[in-house]
């Protein structure tokens, strides 16, 4: 019931869902693809930073530069598309379409991920209205400043993210209440404890 009142209220506002590890748990699969195709053990509950895949890397001394080797490996195929939904994502989203309201999907994926996200998305929720989408068109890299300036530009009310240097840049530059979504690297952090 809580649930319900709570997207009533918002069916006159403007809302978006930030992709990955908000929606999408594509850390998690990123974490055991990494695990199985370099023998690690590494565990999703000890990431403490989204770009730890990136420190995992740099232990490796064939990659020259880590940042562009995980960069490239977490938006690559055979992990973007069979990640599962985070914890609850499809209850939520199947919530919000018999409230009937039309959420926005935004994200910092490169415009190569473009197609893979609608895969994912046609398959767990062929429902969502594809102009609804706001992805970047072009290019192979992460740009989380094109998510600040699609929020922006949609004038978004609410918007639900799990990266903390985005959450903070988002509040910053936008008049979007920001809600953390619970991952490991968030732990703690609080846009009203860090503006205080």
């Amino acid at each position: 019931m809580l649930i319900e009142r709570a997207l009533a209220s918002l069916r006159s506002r403007k809302v978006s869902l930030d992709i990955d590890n908000t929606v999408v748990d594509t850390y998690a699969r990123a974490v055991d693809v990494y695990n199985w195709v370099h023998n690690a053990n590494y565990k999703i509950e000890n990431v403490r930073s989204n770009w730890e895949l990136a420190e995992w890397f740099a232990n490796d001394l064939l990659v020259e530069d880590p940042v562009e080797a995980a960069t490239n490996f977490y938006n690559s195929r055979v992990v973007m598309v069979p990640a599962n939904p985070t914890a609850g994502a499809i209850t939520i989203l199947s919530r919000i379409r018999s409230a009937r309201l039309n959420p926005y999907i935004v994200s910092a994926r490169p415009g190569s991920a473009r197609g893979m996200t609608f895969e994912w998305f046609g398959y767990w929720t062929p429902w969502l209205n594809r102009n609804s989408f706001l992805l970047q068109d072009e290019g192979n890299q992460l740009n989380p400043g094109f998510k600040v300036e699609q929020i922006k530009s949609e004038d978004i009310e609410f918007h639900f993210e799990d990266v903390t240097e985005d959450a903070i840049k988002i509040h910053e530059n936008t008049d979007a209440t920001v809600v953390m979504v619970n991952q490991p690297w968030n732990q703690g952090f609080s846009l009203y404890v860090f503006f205080a």
